[in-house]
């Protein structure tokens, strides 16, 4: 018998956060909230076994964060590979890392982590500092991963809570 369970966990940073894409050089900070950002989550299971899909309201997803995602999925018998985690590639989210101008080159690398993966030797790499000139006080770098790394799992519980018998037709 098939079980399936939903389950849904928001992501909205506090005010004041440095927005993700289009460059941090334009210090785009949320000032307020349109609609709030969440992490989505639906666990499917039956006899042969679990599997996972996360939707994330975020520009992207770092490995790390997706590390933690799948070390999380485990507990509860998802193995890493029956998890699919996306984001929805948000403009007005919240950013956690950065990347600084190419060595030599006019433009800009976007600001996921993930393209460090990417990058040649002449290509720097710096992680999140404070870059909020409109308040010092909101979280960058490894606050903002660590608020994610708590919250996207907060879906995945939820969504193992609420399993319930279901069927595809």
């Amino acid at each position: 018998m098939m079980r399936a369970g939903f389950g849904k966990w928001e992501l909205t940073p506090p005010m004041g956060i440095e927005l993700a894409g289009y460059g941090y050089y334009l210090k785009r900070c949320a000032l307020s909230v349109r609609d709030p950002l969440y992490a989505r989550a639906v666990l499917l299971e039956d006899e042969q076994g679990k599997s996972l899909v996360i939707s994330c309201d975020l520009l992207g997803l770092s490995k790390k964060v997706c590390a933690e995602v799948f070390r999380h999925a485990e507990k509860y018998g998802v193995a890493e590979e029956n998890v699919i985690i996306v984001s929805i590639h948000t403009h007005t989210g919240p950013g956690y890392t950065r990347t600084r101008r190419l060595a030599g080159s006019k433009g800009n690398l976007g600001n996921l982590e993930i393209l460090r993966d990417f990058m040649t030797p002449d290509q720097e790499y710096i992680p999140a500092a404070n870059i909020s000139d409109n308040n010092p006080e909101t979280m960058v770098g490894d606050e903002m991963l660590q608020f994610l790394v708590e919250r996207i799992p907060q879906a995945v519980i939820e969504a193992w809570q609420n399993r319930a018998p279901g069927s595809f037709t």
